[in-house]
């Protein structure tokens, strides 16, 4: 990848401890000098993050903007230590997607191919990234004018992991704005995709089928969804917590619609699979033990329905004790119980 003038250029930071961002990310020597390429190849540095030490520094910070060396000094000035570390962390979080997207921009601008390519990887990596940290929205213009100069790659393979990306991202931030029908169109061109390049990779299909589906359940399209967990379901044959979800979401379509019998017969399944992967006591088991509560409260098996009720009230009370919704909902059920026995 060229050497982007416009490429993200982060200060010298040395830290003595603090979990705050990778080291991959921060150790010595600029993004700017080996260009957008370590952006990139970096993409996973936030957990790559070392583990807690004693106290931060910030030594030799080389920068030409002195705005952000003043902020990064001010935070180690003015706040505890362990506040400092999340300022500073919350403050380079910010600007990594800022400058990256103008350098994003800046090599999708440019004619040649080369550029256009790291432009369009840039972007599809900032998609990502940003979902991480709750800004998504703010990138798709850019994800719009990568998803047009990535169509003119469409032969060239080394675009289509970006598309794929870049596909997601879209529909992602189109469904955190509820509008569900766009959101289903760029999920569809992700399931193409996989479909046509990714064949052999079953989780990429099965996680695309997924996000398919339940971007269909959200506008009430429950037999095309249930197509979609079909065929995911076929493709994760082995036992897996996403296999565990799929069963679950197929119960709830189920049971949604009055056939309490095979929603029962799902949930059970799920939460076999969960118990034997995540254990006993874990906040999707808790879950599905109300969900199976509910069907026998239905089935007027109230007896049945007390005992797992009970079972998934022990469990959110102590794997998940700020879900408050749940907590009353399940001692709501148990009321509802006490009174028809």
């Amino acid at each position: 990848m060229c050497d982007a003038e416009s490429a993200v250029v982060v200060s010298k930071i040395v830290y003595i401890g603090a979990k705050m961002l990778a080291e991959s990310l921060l150790k010595e020597g600029s993004l700017k000098k080996a260009g957008v390429t370590n952006l990139v190849k970096h993409k996973n540095g936030f957990e790559e993050a070392k583990e807690y030490l004693c106290k931060l520094k910030v030594r030799n910070a080389e920068t030409s903007n002195e705005e952000e060396k003043l902020i990064l000094t001010k935070c180690l000035k003015d706040y505890r230590l362990d506040r400092a570390e999340n300022k500073i962390k919350d403050f380079l979080e910010n600007w990594i997607a800022i400058q990256g997207k103008i350098a994003a921009a800046d090599l999708l601008d440019r004619n040649d191919k080369s550029s256009g390519l790291d432009g369009i990887k840039t972007t599809a990596f900032l998609g990502e990234y940003t979902i991480k940290i709750n800004k998504l929205q703010t990138i798709r213009e850019l994800m719009h004018k990568a998803e047009f100069r990535a169509k003119t790659f469409i032969e060239n393979d080394t675009s289509i992991p970006e598309m794929l990306s870049l596909y997601t991202s879209l529909a992602l931030s189109y469904q955190n704005d509820n509008d569900q029908k766009t959101a289903i169109g760029y999920y569809e061109s992700a399931l193409m995709i996989c479909k046509q390049f990714f064949y052999d990779d079953n989780e990429k299909i099965r996680d695309a089928l997924m996000n398919l589906a339940n971007a269909l359940l959200e506008i009430g399209q429950e037999d095309l969804a249930l197509q979609q967990f079909e065929e995911a379901l076929c493709v994760n044959e082995s036992k897996t917590v996403e296999k565990a979800d799929i069963l679950t979401a197929k119960a709830d379509i189920h049971a949604n619609n009055e056939d309490d019998e095979r929603a029962q017969q799902l949930y059970h399944e799920a939460r076999q699979i969960y118990e034997e992967i995540l254990g006993k006591r874990h906040t999707k088991v808790g879950t599905v033990y109300l969900k199976e509560s509910i069907i026998w409260y239905k089935l007027e098996n109230y007896k049945l329905s007390k005992k797992l009720a009970e079972r998934s009230l022990s469990i959110i009370t102590i794997c998940d004790p700020d879900n408050e919704e749940m907590i009353q909902r399940t001692k709501e059920l148990l009321s509802s119980v006490a009174k028809r026995t």
